[in-house]
C-alpha cells in the first residue's frame, strides 16, 4: 500500500503514515488502484501561447494597415499630396500642371486656403488678371478668409489706378483737307428708338446662369428682340464681386457699355459724380404713366433721375390680425400712440407683441432703420446714409430711445438676443407673436404657411414734423442705367426703360419681389397677399435704400458694429450718434 498524501510505502495494518502522519483511512492507495487511474493529460502551454501571440501580431498588423491606409487615403492626405504635386509643378515652371493639381486638391477640399493661395500665386506669375479676379472671388466665397478679400481690394485699386493713367499723346498728324461731313438724319445722337436705324446696344450685368433673375432677363430680352429687330442687343454677365471691380475700372477708363446693371445709393452716385451716367429726365416723361416718380427716388441725385428700376423689396410691418382681434383691434394701428396701446392690450392677453431676431445684426437693422426713418424722415436719413450730413443727429438719437423704451416695456420676445431670423419667422408663422418687421420677400411664404389672416403696413410715423405716412426702408435698389458715352443716348434710354419694364414684369411673376412698375396682364399666380403688398408699395410716400446698400462699404462695417450694441442697452441713442460721428462722420 501507499500513502495517498505523500506516496510513501506502508505496511499492512498501519493506521497512520510514518512519513507524513496522515490517517491511513483517507490516504491509503493500493498499487492496483494506482494502476487503474488514468494519468491527466499534460497541458500544451507552449503551443497555445505561441498561437495567441501570432494572433495578436496578425491583428496588430491588420489594424495598423487599416490605420495607415485610412490616413494615407484621407481627404486631408490626398489634398496635401495634390498641393505638394502642384508646388513641384510650379517650381519646374509647369504652370498648367500646377493649376490642374491645385484644382484637384480643391475638388477634395473645396475650402482649402492653401490650394487657393497656390492658384493666386500661379495667376500672378502668369500675369493673368482675369483669372486672378475670378479665383480671388471664388476663394473668398468658399473660405471667407480675409487674405483673399484684401487681395481683391488691392487688385481693384491697382486696376482703377491703371485705368486712370493718361497715355502719352501721339504725335499730331497733319490735318486733312476739310471735307463736308454728311450725317443721316436718323443717326443723330438724339434720334428716338422709333426712328433710329440699325444700331448695336451692349449691356453688362451680374445675372449669371444660376441667378434667380436669369429667367426674367431672358424672357424680357427675347420680347425686346422681337419688338426691335433693328437693334442688335449683346449682353455679357459676370460674377457679382468681379463685376463690381470691372465696373469701377471701366468707369475710370471711360469704357462702359451702353447699358449697365448697378446698385443705387453711394455706389451709383460715384458713377454719376464721375460724369459716366446719362440723365434720364427727358426720356422718363414718356413712361411716367406706368412708372411712378417715387420709384426713381433711390437712383436720383441732385434733383435728376439716373436709374430705371425693376423689382424691389421693402421692410414691411406684418401682423397676425387674429391675435390683434383677441386684444380688441380689427386692424394694424396707424399711429405710434395706438401702437403702444395695442402692445399693452396684447401683453394683458399673454401675447408677445413683437418678435425680433436680435442675434443677427441685419435683422436689428431692419427695426432700427425703420424707427430712424419714421422719426427723422426720408431726406435726413438718406443724407446720413449717403454721407451728406454728420451722424450727430437728434432725430436719430430719439428714434433709438423710442426703440429701447419699447424693449424695456417688454414688447419684444424674451429670448430675442438668442433668436435667429429663422426662429422668429417660425414664431410668427406659428402665431407666437403679433407683429414682425421684416423684408417683403417673405410675403409669398407667409401666404403659404400662415393659417391666420396676415396684415401689412408701413410702421406708424413717430415724428410727423419730419416723416410722412407710407415711408419704407428698401424700394428699388437694383437699376439699369445708360452710359453717357452711348452713341445714341436717347434711343438707348428708351430701350433701357422698356427693357426694365419687361424685366420687372417677369421677375414679379417669378416671385422675385414687388414691382416698381405698374403691373399688367394676368398676375393672379403671385397670390393675393403679394398683390396686396404691391398695392401698398404703389401708394408709398417714399423709400430710403437699406443702409447696407446706400452706405460706403468701409462705413457700413462701423455702422453695423454700433447697431449690435443697441438691443441689449450697451449704448443709448446719444452714444450711438456720438460714436458714429467720431468714427464715420
Amino acid at each position: 500500500m501507499f500513502c495517498r498524501n505523500c506516496g510513501a510505502k506502508l505496511d499492512d495494518g498501519q493506521l497512520f503514515c510514518v512519513a507524513c502522519g496522515a490517517k491511513l483511512d483517507d490516504s491509503v492507495q493500493t498499487i492496483e488502484s494506482v494502476l487503474r487511474e488514468e494519468p491527466e493529460p499534460k497541458k500544451k502551454h507552449g503551443k497555445t501561447v505561441l498561437l495567441v501571440l501570432l494572433l495578436f501580431v496578425f491583428i496588430g498588423i491588420l489594424v495598423g494597415g487599416v490605420f495607415v491606409a485610412k490616413k494615407f487615403y484621407s481627404p486631408e492626405a490626398r489634398t496635401a499630396r495634390f498641393i505638394e504635386a502642384a508646388e513641384d509643378s510650379y517650381s519646374s515652371k509647369d504652370y498648367d500642371e500646377a493649376i490642374a493639381n491645385y484644382r484637384l486638391a480643391l475638388a477634395i477640399t473645396p475650402d482649402s486656403v492653401e490650394a487657393y493661395k497656390g492658384l493666386v500665386k500661379v495667376y500672378k506669375k502668369l500675369d493673368d488678371t482675369d483669372s486672378l479676379l475670378e479665383v480671388l472671388e471664388e476663394a473668398y466665397k468658399a473660405t471667407k478668409d480675409r487674405y483673399f478679400k484684401n487681395e481683391l481690394e488691392d487688385l481693384e485699386e491697382e486696376l482703377a489706378a491703371e485705368a486712370m493713367e493718361v497715355p502719352a499723346e501721339p504725335e499730331p498728324e497733319p490735318e486733312p483737307e476739310p471735307t463736308e461731313v454728311v450725317t443721316a438724319p436718323n443717326q443723330a445722337p438724339d434720334t428716338t428708338l422709333a426712328d433710329v436705324g440699325e444700331i448695336t446696344i451692349n449691356m453688362w450685368c451680374p445675372v449669371t446662369e444660376s441667378d434667380s433673375y436669369r429667367h426674367a432677363f431672358e424672357c424680357a430680352i427675347d420680347d425686346m428682340e422681337e419688338k426691335y429687330p433693328n437693334v442688335y442687343f449683346n449682353w455679357e454677365t459676370f460674377e457679382n464681386d468681379s463685376y463690381k471691380i470691372k465696373l469701377k475700372a471701366a468707369v475710370a477708363a471711360g469704357e462702359l457699355p451702353d447699358i449697365i446693371y448697378t446698385w443705387s445709393g453711394s455706389y451709383l452716385r460715384d458713377f454719376v459724380d464721375a460724369g459716366a451716367i446719362y440723365c434720364l429726365d427727358e426720356v422718363y416723361d414718356e413712361y411716367s404713366d406706368e412708372l411712378l416718380e417715387v420709384m426713381l427716388d433711390n437712383s436720383s441725385y441732385y434733383g435728376h433721375h439716373y436709374g430705371v428700376p425693376m423689382i424691389m423689396n421693402v421692410v414691411m410691418l406684418y401682423a397676425n390680425l387674429d391675435l390683434l382681434k383677441e386684444a380688441g383691434y380689427d386692424e394694424i394701428p396707424d399711429t405710434y400712440n395706438d401702437m403702444i396701446e395695442c402692445c399693452e392690450a396684447l401683453k394683458k392677453k399673454g401675447i408677445t407683441p413683437f418678435g425680433i431676431p436680435a442675434n443677427e445684426v441685419w435683422c436689428v437693422s431692419e427695426y432700427v432703420e425703420t424707427f430712424m426713418l419714421q422719426n427723422a424722415g426720408r431726406e435726413e436719413l438718406l443724407d446720413l446714409f449717403l454721407g451728406n450730413e454728420t451722424w450727430n443727429n437728434d432725430s436719430v438719437a430719439q428714434a433709438i430711445y423710442i426703440f429701447q423704451n419699447m424693449i424695456d416695456a417688454g414688447y419684444f420676445n424674451s429670448d430675442a438676443l438668442s433668436s435667429t431670423y429663422d426662429d422668429i419667422l417660425r414664431d410668427f408663422e406659428n402665431g407666437n407673436c403679433a407683429f414682425f418687421i421684416t423684408g417683403s420677400w417673405n410675403t409669398r411664404n407667409l401666404e403659404d404657411y400662415c393659417d391666420f389672416t396676415v396684415g401689412m403696413s408701413s410702421f406708424p410715423v413717430l415724428n410727423s414734423e419730419n416723416a410722412d405716412p407710407g415711408l419704407f426702408i428698401g424700394g428699388p435698389t437694383e437699376v439699369l442705367v445708360v452710359s453717357s458715352s452711348a452713341a445714341f443716348p436717347v434711343a438707348t434710354s428708351e430701350y433701357c426703360f422698356e427693357l426694365g419694364r419687361l424685366i420687372c414684369h417677369y421677375e414679379y411673376l417669378d416671385w422675385c419681389g414687388l414691382p416698381a412698375w405698374e403691373t399688367y396682364g394676368d398676375t393672379s399666380s403671385v397670390g393675393e397677399l403679394t398683390e396686396e403688398a404691391t398695392d401698398l408699395v404703389m401708394d408709398a410716400g417714399g423709400f430710403v435704400p437699406y443702409g447696407d446698400t446706400a452706405m460706403d462699404v468701409d462705413e457700413l462695417e462701423i455702422y453695423h458694429g454700433y447697431l449690435a450694441l443697441i438691443y441689449d442697452g450697451e449704448i443709448d441713442g446719444q452714444e450711438f450718434i456720438e460714436g458714429l460721428e467720431a468714427d464715420i462722420r
